[in-house]
């Protein structure tokens, strides 16, 4: 099977002779694990999550994050149970296109100078579904197939 190579594009800001590299877009072209459906959604895993724990499961979603209090996927289609809490980047575990995503929105922060600085990104990520001891679902990113920030 043939794959086509994408160049990541990012958005560029110029402040004086300086270009600061803020957010950007990646789309991976390999093949897809074997995972569920891309057609589940965020209130799907919250509405049934003994149904989802302990999977890998495919999202297009917002990711939306402070940086610093709180992280969560977001599905607007969904009527309620719209957000599904996100783990912090250092429980973590997953491929190099997650590590790199969380290093460039560090970076991102950084570069502005801010530890709270909101960002909202549009992506297909896999996600695996865990429940805590308190009751609450959780998805730690294993994926990233593509992103795009706002």
């Amino acid at each position: 099977m043939k794959t086509q190579r994408s160049i990541p594009r990012m958005l560029l800001v110029s402040v004086g002779l300086m270009t600061i590299t803020l957010c950007h877009s990646f789309s991976a072209t390999n093949e897809p694990r074997l995972v569920n459906s891309l057609g589940t959604k965020v209130c799907d895993v919250r509405s049934n999550p003994n149904e989802y724990v302990g999977r890998v499961i495919r999202f297009r979603a917002t990711y939306k994050s402070d940086h610093m209090f709180y992280s969560y996927l977001s599905d607007d289609s969904c009527r309620s149970k719209r957000t599904l809490d996100v783990a912090h980047p250092v429980r973590t575990n997953g491929d190099t296109s997650v590590v790199n995503f969380f290093r460039d929105e560090d970076e991102r922060c950084r570069v502005i100078g801010a530890s709270v600085c909101p960002v909202k990104v549009e992506m297909d990520v896999e996600a695996l579904i865990s429940m805590q001891a308190d009751g609450s679902v959780l998805a730690e990113f294993k994926k990233i197939w593509s992103y795009k920030c706002y």
